[in-house]
């Protein structure tokens, strides 16, 4: 009987601690969102990085009720592209390493979420985009994650990440995290969270330094050539491509081959095959969509290094002049973007091809951050 007694006491005690636990992590969890499943103001944790953009910007599209008539999709270069700039309804679907491969799943993504089709997507594409493996490493589909996901019951999904003490951690971190934003600063890839339409910029702030940015350089400079020295085109680049334009899609599609610092566009000059890859893609590209924006070549944005973090992204300003050229407003640089089409060709790859192995040999800006 006493026993008895003391296992029901032990029960009692022992429930009541999983009870208050598990109400003050499904409570912060709440609060916080940190996975992005709800809809309401989080003035002590507006600004976060991602914990997997995949699934959190799926959770918008999916938990949210705002209308969406244009995506901006690509890899990280896109994803401090602000899609108010682009249009009211616009929305940034734009990943870290994000794959050609992984279009047509994004598109049954958003369509299962919204029931419809988007009217226009403005895509960025690069170089590592036309690859059998992307620079990350990565071949696989990611996207189908977002799409097994929708296959979860919501009120279920919801519940395990409420109950979920891994993210409790990480919505306490981003408490913290924003309690000393105005000592730290914002950082790399934060994303400014909001109630309602939130249209999911990311920021990317300069390098705090010329010694953070010289390292950042050299590391992707050599990041980048060993990536182009083992790079394999993918035969399936035009297919991936053309699930953005045709049926069931329909939409309008801007295409657009993202800048990079002339840095690492040198490494195509110097790398035997690397040239002949790139011209291949340009080719392919307004092969699939009749025109392309092509920024990725010298110009006077490209070879200045002001303008970057690093050589693979920019500042928010160049993304600025991206959507000015291409959507016919503002006042980028003249010789910022060039549109390539069928009768352009020829002459657009002759030049860059002049261009670029011209830079084996020229310096410019970059150089600061690999001489000694």
């Amino acid at each position: 009987m006493l026993k008895n007694k003391i296992y029901r006491k032990w029960a009692v005690h022992f429930l009541s601690i999983f009870a208050i636990v598990t109400a003050v992590t499904m409570a912060i969890n709440y609060a916080v969102d940190p996975m992005w499943c709800f809809d309401h103001e989080t003035p002590f944790a507006v600004w976060r990085e991602v914990i997997d953009e995949r699934e959190q910007k799926t959770n918008l599209l999916r938990f949210r009720d705002f209308d969406i008539d244009a995506l901006v999709i690509g890899s990280s270069r896109v994803m401090q592209i602000d899609p108010e700039q682009v249009g009211e309804n616009a929305f940034n679907m734009g990943f870290s390493a994000c794959m050609p491969l992984e279009y047509p799943t994004l598109m049954e993504v958003f369509y299962r979420t919204k029931r419809h089709y988007p009217k226009k997507i403005l895509v960025g594409l690069d170089f590592f985009g036309a690859g059998v493996n992307y620079a990350s490493g990565d071949s696989e589909n990611r996207a189908l994650q977002s799409l097994a996901q929708l296959n979860e019951n919501a009120f279920v999904y919801k519940l395990e990440k409420l109950a979920s003490i891994e993210l409790a951690r990480k919505s306490v971190n981003l408490i913290r995290k924003n309690m000393k934003i105005d000592e730290d600063g914002i950082a790399y890839a934060d994303i400014k969270y909001s109630s309602g339409y939130m249209g999911t910029k990311a920021y990317y702030p300069p390098a705090a330094d010329i010694e953070q940015k010289k390292s950042m350089c050299r590391s992707i400079y050599y990041d980048f050539m060993k990536i182009y020295e083992f790079f394999e085109y993918s035969e399936h680049y035009k297919e991936y491509l053309s699930s953005l334009i045709k049926p069931p899609v329909n939409a309008e599609v801007m295409p657009f081959v993202t800048p990079e610092g002339t840095l690492t566009m040198r490494l195509i000059a110097k790398t035997p095959g690397r040239l002949d890859d790139y011209e291949r893609m340009l080719r392919e590209s307004v092969e699939v969509f009749g025109g392309v924006w092509n920024f990725m070549y010298v110009n006077s944005v490209t070879s200045n290094h002001e303008y970057w973090r690093e050589p693979s992204h920019c500042l928010d300003q160049v993304n600025e002049w991206v959507l000015e050229r291409m959507l016919g407003t503002g006042n980028p640089p003249s010789d910022f973007g060039v549109y390539v089409t069928r009768e352009n060709i020829d002459e657009h790859v002759k030049e860059v091809r002049a261009q670029l192995i011209a830079l084996r040999e020229t310096k410019d800006s970059w150089d600061t951050f690999m001489d000694e």
